[in-house]
């Protein structure tokens, strides 16, 4: 693996909300952060096609950190896979 490979590897770990993370000598544990939420910057209504569009962008970054899911999976599950996977242009 590469070192993009495995730091995409914590980073998913870390967003995901794994404890621990252990891989044959490597051992990772990871601690809790709580996210601040500013109340206090008002609301903007939208229009309906602010709505559609701002829909339409989630659905496409859904549709993206799904891939990347599925990819960090492939990496952990089953590595060699992975790199046929990657080697054949498919990744």
């Amino acid at each position: 693996m590469t070192s993009v490979d495995v730091c995409r590897i914590l980073e998913r770990c870390a967003t995901v909300k794994i404890r621990k993370l252990q891989f044959r000598d490597l051992y990772i544990e990871f601690e809790g952060t709580e996210a601040v939420v500013d109340y206090a910057t008002p609301i903007k209504p939208m229009t309906q096609e602010e709505h559609t569009q701002l829909n339409d962008a989630q659905v496409q970054r859904d549709a993206e950190e799904l891939r990347q899911i599925e990819i960090d999976e492939l990496i952990l599950t089953d590595p060699e896979k992975y790199e046929e996977l990657l080697q054949k242009g498919e990744i």
